[in-house]
């Protein structure tokens, strides 16, 4: 478990002893903070018989030897139910299944757990449809909500739940945490980079992206490998947003460029990248307007694809990098 979880863990650890454990909970946060992680401890330490308790730290553990957490190892416990959706959103069907597994009682325990990650997939409708068993979610029965997008909740789900905000260290005490090295790629290291800086292949892909965006940009080409990225990475979007940002500060600051080219470019263009090279190449960038021009499209781009339940991200996905060609041919 992540170290910035631990104080979540002791006060979910203090209210489940106490019987102040609240009856809906949201984790939010940024992705990668170990959101998901929270949320199974907290599903296992409930339904556990004999939960130990740490005495340094206070922290509740399963057992992992009841029959509660026998059947939950081999996923059949009885009284536990995880929502997910292979779709992209969490529709009404999905809700009226948790509806029908809290008016039952509990078959082992004393408590029904549901879990609902990627809560912020929820259609309007469905959205809706859970408030009713938020308010009269019935007899030990505890929903654990699980978001990457607060934003993207309804006001009235939200303010339902008891909201625990998950912010995970930053800047130095993030890479210290996560014993890693310091290159100049991490000076730039925040919350939001935490699935490129803990997860390896993650960190591949970021780097492929970067390659394929700067040759979209600078020679017109791997539209196509960029339009397939932006369409299939949960974190595309994410990264071309901070990369032209990344951009726009190489504009006035020599370290920023030098980071992105070394660190973050395929192989085959680090050793292009380097001596006057550099140069060359910083000269070959849009221009700062330009790249706030192309920036703001992005942003629009984001902003619907968040906001409209029936969107084609394909359609709109395609449509900003022809925007993208467009403004730099100007």
């Amino acid at each position: 478990m992540q170290t910035w979880l631990v104080q979540h863990q002791q006060l979910l650890s203090q209210q489940l002893e106490q019987g102040r454990l609240a009856h809906a909970i949201l984790l939010a946060g940024v992705a990668g903070a170990g959101k998901l992680s929270l949320a199974n401890w907290l599903v296992q330490v409930v339904l556990c018989r004999q939960p130990q308790k740490s005495k340094d730290q206070g922290i509740l553990s399963p057992c992992n030897n009841c029959k509660s957490c026998r059947l939950y190892h081999q996923g059949s416990y009885p009284d536990f139910l995880s929502v997910t959706s292979e779709s992209k959103n969490i529709g009404v069907d999905d809700i009226r299944r948790i509806s029908a597994f809290v008016e039952t009682t509990a078959h082992i325990g004393k408590n029904k757990i549901v879990l609902l990650p990627m809560a912020e997939k929820m259609t309007t409708a469905a959205a809706n449809a859970l408030l009713k068993t938020l308010e009269e979610p019935g007899l030990s029965c505890i929903l654990i909500l699980v978001s990457d997008d607060l934003d993207m909740l309804l006001p009235t789900i939200t303010s339902r739940c008891r909201l625990y905000d998950i912010r995970p260290l930053s800047g130095q005490a993030l890479l210290e945490s996560l014993n890693r090295g310091q290159t100049q790629e991490n000076l730039f290291a925040n919350v939001s980079q935490l699935p490129e800086l803990t997860d390896e292949q993650v960190h591949e892909q970021f780097r492929q992206f970067t390659g394929s965006l700067l040759d979209f940009l600078i020679k017109r080409q791997n539209r196509g490998a960029l339009l397939a990225l932006l369409n299939e990475n949960t974190y595309a979007f994410r990264w071309l947003e901070y990369m032209l940002v990344t951009m726009a500060r190489s504009q006035y600051n020599w370290l920023t460029w030098s980071a992105l080219t070394v660190n973050l470019v395929s192989a085959e263009e680090k050793s292009a990248a380097t001596g006057t090279a550099q140069g060359d190449a910083i000269g070959q960038l849009p221009d700062s307007e330009t790249i706030w021009h192309i920036y703001q499209l992005v942003i629009g781009c984001i902003k619907q694809l968040k906001s409209m339940v029936q969107v084609n991200a394909a359609y709109l996905s395609e449509k900003l990098l022809v925007d993208i060609e467009t403004r730099l041919d100007k």
